[in-house]
């Protein structure tokens, strides 16, 4: 068996997330940027989780679910699948291969024979694209071409037990949109019930998880893999800022407002902040993380509180 996705273009992004559902809505025709669609799944968020075996605590600049509010807040219709059977969900994600049908698969990074991780992350997706009868082929973010891992490696990947969200052979399709997406109907209500949740937080995916970031900056002592935490995760730079306040741009074309300009500016200097933070990680030294993390928490309230008035 050697079969790839008819016409499938893998184009490179910033997040795994984002980046994967822009390449299959290209699939079917409809062009998004990775903010645009980062933006309208309502992904800004930041959680804190002290978890053993990490060099640090765990931290992400998104909010969870991304792929299903996204579908949700564009009227899409979303598909899941979990196969506690590691044999049954490969097969399953064969036929979608075969049937010319783009998935997004959660995985365990560590597992990729091409990423040759020293880490664990359980929260990566990627779009299987073609299949043979050692490898699976993949669509990986910022990866310029397809990649292969060996089956058995990704079979390993997508059942590996690594928290804090386990990819349990998780795989989720999207029907071919039938209508154009409700950009400007929604992209407003969207952007104010994103910024409400930063501030309430009801799953401490939030400021108050920032809050944590920034009291607990003392916990931090691997310079490496806060690196990556910050700038290389898939964050798409600065835990996520940079691109959502590249989405706030865009929303501005979209349907001007002057809140959206004055949160920009706010998101503008938090991403200075940490590129600061991340020059100094590049140097493997852990900087003094408390007075710049207490100015992002100070720039990020202020930002929410504007744009949950929106």
């Amino acid at each position: 068996m050697n079969y790839r996705i008819t016409d499938f273009k893998h184009i490179p992004g910033k997040n795994c997330v984002t980046t994967a559902l822009r390449n299959i809505l290209n699939y079917y025709h409809i062009l998004l940027s990775e903010e645009l669609i980062l933006g309208l799944a309502g992904g800004l968020g930041f959680y804190y989780i002290e978890l053993p075996g990490f060099p640090n605590p765990f931290i992400g600049g998104n909010s969870s679910n991304l792929i299903g509010r996204f579908c949700h807040n564009m009227d899409l219709q979303l598909f899941e699948l979990r196969k506690e059977n590691q044999e049954a969900a490969h097969k399953a994600m064969v036929g979608k291969i075969l049937s010319d049908i783009p998935v997004i698969v959660k995985i365990d990074l560590y597992y990729l024979d091409y990423f040759r991780s020293k880490f664990h992350f359980s929260g990566h997706r990627v779009i299987p694209v073609g299949i043979d009868d050692a490898y699976v082929y993949v669509a990986d973010t910022g990866f310029r071409t397809i990649k292969q891992t060996s089956i058995e490696n990704f079979k390993k990947g997508r059942a590996s037990g690594y928290g804090p969200r386990p990819p349990s052979n998780l795989q989720l399709f999207i029907n071919i949109p039938e209508k154009n997406l409700p950009i400007l109907d929604n992209l407003w209500g969207i952007i104010r019930r994103n910024a409400r949740q930063m501030v309430s937080s009801p799953d401490d995916n939030g400021l108050v998880s920032l809050e944590k970031f920034a009291a607990n900056a003392d916990k931090f002592k691997d310079p490496e893999y806060l690196l990556i935490q910050i700038e290389k995760a898939g964050t798409g730079g600065a835990l996520g800022r940079l691109m959502y306040r590249d989405f706030l741009s865009e929303a501005n074309l979209y349907r001007p407002h002057q809140t959206l300009l004055q949160a920009y500016k706010l998101y503008a200097e938090v991403v200075e902040i940490y590129e600061g933070i991340v020059k100094e990680l590049k140097q493997e030294t852990m900087p003094d993380l408390k007075k710049p993390l207490m100015e992002v928490l100070d720039y990020e309230k202020r930002a929410a509180e504007l744009l949950a008035g929106l």
